[in-house]
């Protein structure tokens, strides 16, 4: 499955609560997830934009593979991202077929997040709010990250006009890095 989003850093909690309150109206669903995250001690899946993951989401457990493969109009990530259900991370064959292709012999858990997920729905677009407590096994440090992300499927000036918007609202930030590579890495912060 190919994935094409912006994504916005939310600088704090008190921003998110004040989007989440503004666009209530068009509240469409709300979820809560754990996610644990796995690459080396020097981190070299996620240098190459590589996210290996178990979620934990609705009764069932995923394990997933996500990669960066590029950046279009300089705003708008495009990845790719592959699933199976698996209750064991290294019973899948998603895996093992990671590993083998990055030629690593192992991995070990690097991050928890505990997320919150708003998926808003208005007349004119649709986006998602993100808010994830994480626990960062490396560093043994304890943080939060929040993000608003919008789904595309091709670049709309309306959409960046609503983003835009937000932007000098709410004083967002557009990143081109993922979740993990900004906490992990220190990208787009």
């Amino acid at each position: 499955m190919v994935e094409q989003e912006y994504r916005l850093r939310i600088p704090d909690g008190k921003t998110w609560d004040a989007i989440n309150k503004e666009y209530f109206k068009c509240l469409k669903r709300a979820v809560i997830f754990d996610s644990d995250y796995y690459d080396t001690p020097d981190l070299k899946l996620l240098d190459k934009g590589i996210m290996l993951r178990q979620r934990f989401y609705e009764g069932k457990i995923f394990v997933q593979a996500k990669k960066k493969v590029a950046v279009k109009d300089d705003v708008i990530i495009v990845s790719e991202m592959k699933e199976e259900m698996q209750k064991e991370i290294t019973a899948a064959k998603l895996y093992s077929f990671v590993l083998s292709e990055q030629k690593i012999d192992k991995v070990e858990k690097i991050m928890t997040l505990h997320s919150k997920r708003h998926y808003f729905n208005c007349e004119k677009f649709s986006f998602i709010l993100d808010s994830s407590d994480y626990h960062d096994y490396l560093r043994k440090a304890d943080g939060s990250s929040f993000e608003l992300r919008m789904e595309v499927f091709t670049k709309r000036q309306e959409d960046l006009d609503f983003l835009k918007g937000l932007e000098k609202k709410y004083g967002l930030t557009m990143v081109t890095a993922n979740k993990l590579q900004r906490i992990m890495l220190g990208m787009g912060e």
